[in-house]
């Protein structure tokens, strides 16, 4: 068995095509576990179908919290590292991550650092996170990994996430927020394992984003959230990622849903 799983999402023929040009040659102990959404059926390339340390499983539900849970559900090693099919690997960072692990037996889910096209803010230094996270950080799914036999039945909850109507985004931080409230041992890692060579969907903004991130700020601060919402639609405004009443409006409407919803989300999507 292999020290190290890297769950892969991706979507479309040509997804796949850039899973091919994202595996790094075989490396003792790393394996990849693919998940396939919308494949029309199509051959795998024939440099991905060669390799033994490469499992593609095709998956015909939607969104992008069900592609993730699937590639979690098939992973075998203990240590599962959670990608996407547009990163470009630092093959050294990577192979360092199971040996990471086994210095820190203590240690549930580590977040490490992925280099965006824009700025992103981390803590100075490797750290236990707990709530809330250091001011202005946000972790994406792309930088976990997590011991398997850790996190339990602990998965990316499908209402949220793109592929969704509604909400479009929140899916990674309501796992790293269930995570942290039942008790795991969430660090911050300085090491940088990948970069991003788009925009992520946070740096872009449409209305189930928005929705998304009012549903998270409702979960985040029960009680200061209808302050916090007017500030953040107003920095959205300032940096031109959306109108003012547009941001206020759609995440409201995100915080009333998660007062409502929250209690009603099955447990292995929260704590």
């Amino acid at each position: 068995m292999s020290e190290l799983d890297i769950a892969i999402c991706t979507y479309k023929p040509q997804g796949m095509e850039k899973v091919a040009s994202e595996v790094m040659p075989p490396s003792p102990g790393i394996r990849y576990v693919v998940s396939w959404q919308d494949h029309n059926n199509t051959p795998l390339p024939q440099s991905i179908s060669s390799r033994n340390d490469v499992r593609v499983f095709r998956y015909d539900e939607t969104g992008l919290s069900n592609n993730r849970n699937n590639a979690i559900n098939h992973c075998e090693s203990d240590i599962v590292l959670i990608s996407d099919d547009d990163l470009q690997f630092h093959s050294e960072a990577i192979k360092k991550i199971a040996e990471i692990f086994k210095d820190r037996p203590e240690m549930d889910i580590a977040v490490f650092k992925i280099k965006f096209p824009l700025t992103k803010k981390y803590p100075e230094k490797e750290q236990k996170l707990s709530l809330p996270l250091p001011k202005g950080y946000y972790a994406s799914s792309v930088e976990l990994a997590f011991r398997r036999s850790q996190i339990g039945n602990l998965r990316f909850w499908p209402e949220l996430g793109l592929g969704n109507s509604f909400y479009q985004a929140g899916e990674d931080e309501l796992f790293l927020i269930s995570a942290i409230k039942r008790g795991l041992n969430v660090r911050f890692i300085d090491l940088e394992i990948a970069i991003h060579p788009t925009m992520s969907t946070g740096d872009k903004v449409s209305p189930g984003i928005l929705r998304g991130q009012g549903f998270i700020m409702g979960i985040l601060y029960p009680f200061s959230s209808l302050a916090r919402i007017p500030v953040k639609a107003y920095r959205n405004y300032k940096s031109r990622k959306s109108t003012f009443w547009l941001s206020l409006k759609e995440l409201g409407k995100g915080y009333l849903h998660s007062v409502k919803k929250t209690k009603t989300i099955p447990h292995c999507y929260r704590w």
